[in-house]
């Protein structure tokens, strides 16, 4: 089961302050092009030690192990460009809406294209201590894999 963490439990920063703007602006600039060796470089100051990040894809905890999963999706891909819409700030927290584009490798340089909303909660310290993703997997990943997105096209004509 996972478990929720409240702002006291990551010494958050409040949103309407410096520095909450200051990490917010790193994170936006960290997701706009991710690749390889940058997210490498920049991972471990963008997210906290303990920083939990949860995908659509994939659940990830610590900012060793989320460096190595956009690390990975960024050698799998010729682009990855997420462009951030709006941040919304709310008590100790960020939402924010995007677009992401990615030029995938292994599917003939197809691009995937989709709109996403993150919640994120900044530590104390200005590193993004919970990072949670939502967006439709199914429509903008899965769909483009042979013979799955053939079968989830064929469900939902069926819908």
């Amino acid at each position: 089961m996972l478990r929720r963490t409240t702002p006291e439990q990551v010494g958050t920063l409040h949103p309407e302050s410096a520095e909450a703007e200051a990490a917010l602006t790193r994170f936006s600039e960290f997701m706009r092009d991710l690749k390889p060796d940058q997210v490498r470089a920049q991972a471990c100051d963008v997210y906290g030690d303990a920083a939990i990040l949860y995908d659509t894809l994939t659940t990830r905890i610590g900012n060793a192990a989320i460096r190595d999963y956009f690390a990975r999706t960024a050698e799998k891909a010729e682009a990855v460009r997420i462009e951030i819409q709006e941040a919304v700030p709310h008590g100790h927290d960020w939402y924010l809406r995007w677009n992401m584009a990615i030029t995938w490798k292994l599917f003939s340089r197809h691009t995937t294209e989709s709109v996403g909303m993150s919640h994120i909660r900044f530590g104390g310290d200005g590193r993004v201590a919970l990072h949670y993703d939502f967006w439709d997997s199914g429509s903008h990943f899965y769909q483009h894999i042979p013979l799955l997105g053939w079968v989830i096209r064929q469900i939902k004509r069926r819908a």
